[in-house]
C-alpha cells in the first residue's frame, strides 16, 4: 500500500532537471525580486534521503532550503504509531514558517505523501501564503496501485503493520533505498484518508504547480 512510483522520471534525472521544472512552474530565482528558497517534504515511510539529493543542486543555485522530518520517519516503523495527517502537515509548516523568516519567496517540493502535505501548505490560508511562489508535486500521493488500498482500514483490524512496496525503477535508487520495508497498517489508513481530502480541495489550489509523475 504506497503511492504509485515516479514512471517517467527517475531520481537521478529529476535532480539533474531540477533548474528546468522551476522554469516550467513559471518561477525562477532570476525572474523574482528578494530572496528565494525551497521547502523539500519527503513521502510516507521516506528516510530523508528520499529528497536529499536535490541539495547539491540547490546549493549549486545559491537558494537556501529546509528539509524536514516530517512525524514518524527517518527513524523506525513503530515511530508511525499514532501519527495523524495534521502532525506532517504542522512539521512541513513549522520548517516552512522558519524558512520564510529568511527568505521572501518560497517553492514548495514534496515526495508522495510530502506532495499532499505540500498541495495543503498552497490551498489552505495560513501567514505564510504570500510567501509561497509555486509548487512541485513529485508523484503525488493521490492515489495508490494497491488494489487493497480501499480494505486499509478493515485490513487494520486484522494485521498492525504492512510490508512496503518497492517504489523505485532506478536499480541504484532501489540499492540505497532506506524507507521503511514495513508500516503499521492505521498508518497508511491515515496516508489514505489525507489523500481522499486532499483531492477534494485540488480545485483550490491557485499556486503555479508542476506535476512530476
Amino acid at each position: 500500500m504506497q503511492a504509485s512510483p515516479s514512471n517517467s522520471v527517475t531520481n537521478r534525472e529529476f535532480i539533474k532537471t531540477t533548474p528546468e521544472y522551476l522554469t516550467r512552474a513559471g518561477v525562477h530565482p532570476g525572474r523574482l525580486d528578494g530572496t528565494f528558497g525551497v521547502l523539500l517534504l519527503h513521502g510516507f515511510t521516506s528516510a530523508l534521503d528520499a529528497v536529499s539529493g536535490l541539495i547539491p543542486t540547490l546549493e549549486a543555485m545559491k537558494l537556501p532550503y529546509a528539509m524536514p522530518t516530517l512525524r514518524g520517519h527517518n527513524a523506525t516503523p513503530d515511530a508511525l504509531i499514532g501519527v495523524r495527517a495534521q502532525d506532517w502537515y504542522d512539521d512541513a509548516y513549522k520548517a516552512l514558517e522558519e524558512l520564510c523568516q529568511k527568505v521572501d519567496h518560497v517553492i514548495v517540493i514534496g515526495l508522495s505523501m510530502g506532495g499532499l502535505v505540500a498541495l495543503n501548505l498552497c490551498i489552505q490560508k495560513h501567514p505564510c501564503s504570500d510567501k509561497i511562489a509555486a509548487c512541485i508535486t513529485w508523484a503525488p500521493a493521490l492515489g495508490f496501485v494497491n488494489p487493497l488500498a480501499w480494505l486499509a482500514k478493515p485490513l487494520s483490524l486484522f494485521f498492525k503493520n504492512w510490508k512496503g512496496q518497492d517504489s523505485f525503477h532506478d536499480p541504484e535508487c532501489r540499492k540505497n533505498n532506506h524507507n521503511y520495508k514495513t508500516f503499521p497498517t492505521k498508518a497508511f489508513c491515515e496516508l489514505y484518508d489525507y489523500a481522499a481530502e486532499t483531492n477534494k480541495h485540488l480545485g483550490e489550489m491557485l499556486k503555479p504547480l508542476c506535476i512530476i509523475h
